[in-house]
C-alpha cells in the first residue's frame, strides 16, 4: 500500500471518527439539555424557597396552607390550575390592590427584583404536581361563604373582571345592571360551563358547586355595599373590620369598626363625616364618593351591629378565635409568629390548669407578646363581660362535652365579621 493510500485511509477513518463523534452528541443533545433545564429549574426553585419564608411565610403558611383570614392557601391544585405563571408572577410583583397583600415589584417600591420574582413564582409552581384539591369548607352562614366566595374571586376571577369586579378583559360583574339581569341559576351556570368562545374558562372542572355558589354569595355581595367597604376602608381598617397599626403611624391602632363599642358609640351621622371629610389627625383621607355610596358603606357597617347582636359562644368564637386556634380549638402556628404555637384550647391539660378566671383575664386583657390582643370593651376591644363569658362557657364546653354548635348567620350578615387574633 503506497503512502497515498494510508493517507486517504486515515482520513477517510477520522472523517468517519469525527462524524460519529457529532452524531452521539447529536443525538445526546437532548437528554444533555433536559439534564441541565432541570438542574437550572431545581437551582431557581431553592432560590425562590428562601424568597418565600422571607416574605410569603408569615401570611400564607410555611408550606403555602394558608392562614384562616390572614392569607390564602397557595399549595392548592384548584389555585394553581387557574392561574399560570404570568398570573402569579404580576400578582407576586403588583399586589393585589383594595387588599392586604401588597406589591412585592421592585418598580412599585416592594424588596424584589424582576428574576426574584420569577424565582418565587418558580417555586410555587413546583408545588402543583403533589398540591392538595381542596375541598369545600363546612357549611357555614353566610357571612363566611362570602369571604370563602372573596378569595376564590380573587384567585379565579379578578384578573380578567378586576379587582372590584369593575370590568378589564373580561366584562364588569359589579355592575346593578348586570346583577339584577341575571339570577344565580345563570351566574352558576356561566361559572361553571365558562364562555370558552369569549376566552372564559370552564370554571366547572376546577371548582365545586359549593365553590361556585360561594363565588356567587359574594357577587350578590356587591349590591349591598361590601365592595365600597372593600375599596376604600379595608385596607386602612382591615378587610374584616377589625382595625389595626396605622399605615400613616404604625405606632397607633386604628380601631376596629366591627365591633358592638364602635357601631354603639358612633351614629351614622358621625360615620358620613368621617367618609366625606376624613380624619385629618388619624391620616384618613376625605372620599370623593356619592351619597349613595357613603350611604351604602354606612348600611354596610350597620348590619355588622345587626350581626353582632345576641350571638352565642359559638358564634363569638369563630368570629374572634378561630383564626389563630383553630376551628375545634386545636391550635397551630401563630400567624403572628410562625416560629411559636398557639395554644390549644380543647386540651385537658389546658382546660384541667386554666381557670374560668384565666381564661376570661386572657379574652379581656390579651396576651402581651403572642399577638392575642385584648377584646373587652374596656381594653378597647369589641367584646362585653356578658359575650366573654359566653366565650368561656364555650371553651369550656370542650373539657364538659356539652360543646354548643353555632347556628347559621343571619342573612344580613355582612361579608367580614372576625378580627385577626383570638
Amino acid at each position: 500500500m503506497s503512502d497515498m493510500d494510508k493517507k486517504i485511509g486515515l482520513a477517510l477513518f477520522l472523517t468517519l471518527f469525527i462524524g460519529g463523534w457529532f452524531l452521539v452528541y447529536w443525538l445526546n443533545e437532548p437528554n444533555r439539555m433536559e439534564a441541565s433545564s432541570e438542574e437550572f429549574r431545581l437551582r431557581t426553585v431553592a432560590q425562590g424557597r428562601e424568597l418565600y419564608d422571607e416574605n410569603c411565610a408569615l401570611c400564607h403558611g410555611a408550606e403555602g396552607q394558608g392562614i384562616p383570614q390572614i392569607g390564602s392557601a397557595l399549595n392548592s391544585k384548584n389555585l394553581l390550575a387557574a392561574m399560570d405563571d404570568t398570573a402569579l408572577h404580576d400578582v407576586t410583583r403588583d399586589g393585589r390592590p383594595n387588599t392586604a397583600m401588597p406589591a412585592f415589584g421592585e418598580e412599585h417600591g416592594g424588596p424584589l427584583e424582576e428574576h426574584q420574582v420569577d424565582q418565587l413564582t418558580a417555586f410555587i409552581r413546583n408545588w402543583e404536581s403533589t398540591a392538595p384539591v381542596l375541598p369545600p369548607g363546612p357549611q357555614a352562614g353566610r357571612s363566611e361563604r362570602v369571604a370563602a366566595g372573596a378569595e376564590l374571586y380573587s384567585a379565579t376571577c379578578a384578573v380578567c373582571h378586576g379587582e372590584s369586579g369593575q370590568g378589564g378583559i373580561g366584562r364588569a360583574l359589579n355592575s346593578e345592571d348586570y346583577l339584577t339581569a341575571f339570577d344565580d341559576a345563570y351566574l352558576e351556570e356561566a361559572i361553571a360551563s365558562g364562555r370558552p368562545r369569549q376566552g372564559m374558562p370552564t370554571w366547572g372542572k376546577v371548582l365545586s358547586p359549593s365553590q361556585i355558589e360561594d363565588l356567587v354569595i359574594f357577587m350578590r355581595d356587591w349590591e349591598e355595599g361590601g365592595p365600597l367597604y372593600a375599596q376604600y376602608c379595608g385596607f386602612c381598617h382591615g378587610v374584616l373590620g377589625q382595625g389595626g397599626p396605622n399605615p400613616s403611624n404604625p405606632d397607633e391602632m386604628i380601631p376596629a369598626l366591627n365591633s358592638v363599642q364602635y357601631l354603639d358609640t358612633h351614629d351614622d351621622s358621625h360615620i358620613r363625616q368621617a367618609i366625606i371629610e376624613g380624619v385629618e389627625e388619624k391620616g384618613m383621607p376625605a372620599f370623593l364618593l356619592s351619597e349613595i355610596e357613603v350611604d351604602k358603606i354606612v348600611e354596610f357597617l350597620r348590619r355588622w351591629r345587626e350581626a353582632l347582636a345576641g350571638l352565642r359562644g359559638a358564634e363569638l368564637y369563630t368570629r374572634y378565635c378561630a383564626t389563630c386556634h383553630g376551628s375545634n380549638g386545636e391550635g397551630g402556628i401563630n400567624p403572628f409568629n410562625p416560629r411559636e404555637s398557639v395554644t390549644t384550647l380543647n386540651s385537658p391539660d389546658y382546660l384541667s390548669q386554666a381557670s374560668d378566671e384565666d381564661i376570661h383575664r386572657s379574652i379581656a386583657e390579651g396576651v402581651t407578646g403572642t399577638g392575642m390582643v385584648a377584646l373587652s370593651q374596656q381594653q378597647g376591644g369589641p367584646l362585653t363581660d356578658e359575650e366573654i363569658e359566653r366565650l368561656v362557657a364555650f371553651i369550656r364546653g370542650w373539657e364538659t362535652g356539652e360543646q354548643a354548635q353555632p347556628t347559621p348567620a343571619p342573612e344580613a350578615t355582612p361579608t367580614v365579621v372576625a378580627p385577626t387574633a383570638g
